[in-house]
């Protein structure tokens, strides 16, 4: 019986990403018939030095990636102008509404953890018939170039709690360390007391700074926003048939 309901819910999920990728086709389409108008706006000097084609060729191809990957990253509910605060904490809250059960609806959150969230490392902190909360570990790479990568682990807590129909999700916890410092503390069973930066001063007073890196906590919640708003949405595919 499990198995057959599985096998029906990954169809309907194959489904679902077909038409997402027909969206993104679509999108691709659009920027693609504008062509013409990209070629004329290329056509002054860029004629003369006669690169005109190989440059609106560029163009299109870089206004393709920017129009996919910046919609990508930033659809979602969540935005780092509006980021709650209750106390000391940091929250993102979101309610999903869907058409199954409270029961099929935990097992396809179980589903989506096990194979579609991808996270440095992640366990389960409680699990019970309503609910289930876990402890999740992100790599965030903000930068990378051939002198240097800076990156930061981020590392939170998602708690689901299921009803008929719908499941409510609650991200807090969320700590920030420096790429180099988690690392050296993930070689030890020792406590090294390295700096880790709460929610509140990342995200919301901005107080971590790096030499030579301009505003690097906007940059790193920019980055941590958009890997909330995309469990959100990978969450959203798993809750409808």
């Amino acid at each position: 019986m499990h198995v057959q309901r599985i096998c029906g819910f990954i169809q309907n999920l194959n489904a679902r990403i077909l038409r997402e990728g027909i969206l993104r086709a679509m999108v691709l389409t659009i920027v693609a018939s504008n062509k013409k108008l990209i070629q004329y706006i290329m056509s002054g000097k860029a004629y003369r030095l006669h690169i005109r084609n190989n440059c609106a060729s560029l163009l299109l191809l870089l206004l393709s990636w920017l129009i996919t990957s910046e919609a990508s990253a930033q659809f979602g509910p969540f935005t780092t102008d509006s980021i709650t605060l209750v106390g000391d904490e940091v929250y993102f809250t979101y309610h999903f509404k869907g058409n199954v059960s409270k029961e099929e609806m935990k097992l396809r959150s179980h589903y989506y953890l096990d194979h579609e969230l991808d996270p440095y490392s992640g366990g389960f902190i409680e699990n019970t018939t309503d609910s289930m909360k876990c402890r999740v570990v992100d790599y965030l790479e903000i930068e990378a170039n051939m002198l240097n990568v800076f990156g930061m682990y981020m590392t939170y807590e998602m708690l689901f709690v299921f009803n008929e129909g719908s499941c409510d999700l609650t991200i807090s916890g969320i700590r920030f360390m420096e790429k180099s410092l988690f690392e050296r503390q993930e070689e030890t069973v020792r406590d090294l007391y390295f700096t880790k930066y709460t929610g509140k001063e990342m995200m919301v007073e901005k107080s971590y700074h790096q030499l030579f890196k301009k505003d690097p906590s906007t940059r790193i919640t920019n980055k941590a926003v958009d890997r909330f708003n995309k469990i959100v949405r990978g969450l959203r595919i798993y809750f409808v048939d």
